[in-house]
């Protein structure tokens, strides 16, 4: 790999753009929904297409990035496929319309993250520098194009396509002039991804994410139809998602100490404690003030979970799985989304959308007792029991 030593800028440039493209157009994407007239139940369809989508393609694409001549050229074509993509959904307005544009686009953006961390996180372990400071930068560009996006939108709901594709083009061009870095497996023997859940803990730090993510699923794609229903003027809206992106912001620049302060075991656990407990504090309030501080809050929830396994897998699974790591937890990922997606809508529909939170909330609880008692067990010593990884 020829990178240049002591360059990171590239590196945080293409994560800038990286965030700014995929989880703003899924974030905006209830908003757009909405404004065509679907109901919540049918919003939850639509929404969960995209991770449903990735639980059937990630494990696909990761080993074939791992084997590629070139992680860029692989992220690059899927980039491209995505941003073609986004086109399909100003054509129509009908549901099946939108959940085959959602679908079409899912597909091709469904490696996108896991392939981009891969690239930064092997490049600047082999050039010394943190990846806290890069990802830093990609909450940033969250931040930042949360309003524009939000501002724009509020004129016509189309725009959230155009804006996507311009950031997915530029990001294009960037990463075809990043050094490059190859799939590993192409120079070594093959390398089964069952090896990534001989480790125990890893394999419940996995687990807990998948269930992080379905009340992180829940909130982002719901929040719009919550900020309504207490007051909260569209117009907004971009504003709550900047300080979202400020509270992780908040939290990078210190992510590494406070990870290795608590350890990961309790930075999970803290997160999953502080959603929980967002939700139920959403169940009292009745003023769209009170979205600022908990915005702020979400420095302690996705984003411990997104920086902090993605440090941890890189470093724990062997050169040969780096790709297909980042693809499990992007796996985990949109599993949990898909059942928060879809669990949401139905949920709303049914009881409304503060009992449904308070639900969550309790969720969220209960997952964390289930994540202390285990992993006490694990700790003891004492025997889990295991999948059998080669039947």
């Amino acid at each position: 790999m020829d990178t240049r030593p002591g360059s990171s800028l590239p590196y945080a440039l293409q994560s800038l753009l990286l965030w700014s493209f995929a989880p703003i157009l899924w974030s905006f994407m209830a908003l757009y929904l909405q404004q065509k007239g679907l109901n919540p139940s049918r919003i939850g369809i639509v929404m969960a297409m995209n991770p449903l989508t990735a639980v059937f393609f990630q494990p696909l694409f990761g080993p074939m990035a791992d084997r590629a001549i070139s992680k860029n050229r692989f992220f690059m074509v899927f980039a491209a496929l995505s941003v073609l993509m986004l086109f399909l959904f100003p054509l129509g307005d009908s549901f099946p319309w939108l959940v085959l544009a959602a679908v079409l686009l899912s597909i091709a953006q469904t490696p996108l993250i896991p392939v981009s961390e891969s690239i930064a996180l092997e490049s600047l372990e082999h050039i010394d520098r943190s990846y806290g400071p890069v990802r830093m930068t990609g909450t940033l560009g969250f931040s930042l194009f949360s309003l524009l996006v939000g501002y724009f939108m509020a004129r016509r709901g189309e725009n959230l396509f155009y804006i996507a594709a311009l950031i997915g083009g530029a990001n294009i061009l960037l990463t075809g002039l990043l050094p490059t870095v190859k799939g590993h497996q192409e120079r070594e023997n093959r390398v089964s991804a069952g090896e990534i859940f001989r480790d125990r803990k890893l394999t419940l730090f996995i687990l807990l994410s998948a269930a992080a993510q379905l009340a992180v699923s829940l909130y982002m794609t719901y929040l719009p139809l919550y900020y309504f229903s207490i007051g909260g003027v569209g117009s907004r809206l971009g504003t709550i998602y900047f300080l979202m992106g400020t509270g992780e912001i908040l939290v990078l620049l210190f992510a590494d100490r406070i990870i290795a302060r608590l350890g990961i075991q309790r930075a999970l656990g803290l997160s999953v404690a502080v959603m929980g407990l967002r939700f139920l504090v959403l169940t009292v309030i009745d003023s769209p003030f009170w979205m600022v501080p908990l915005s702020l809050l979400n420095g302690f929830t996705f984003i411990i979970f997104g920086f902090g396994l993605a440090v941890f897998m890189n470093r724990s699974v062997r050169r040969g799985l780096k790709t297909t790591g980042q693809s499990v937890l992007a796996l985990a990922s949109a599993a949990g989304r898909v059942i928060g997606a879809l669990a949401g809508g139905f949920l709303i529909s049914a009881l409304g959308i503060k009992p449904a939170m308070a639900g969550v909330g309790v969720f969220c609880f209960a997952v964390l007792g289930a994540y202390a008692l285990v992993l006490r067990r694990i700790s003891n010593g004492s025997p889990l029991p295991r999948p059998d990884l080669h039947g």
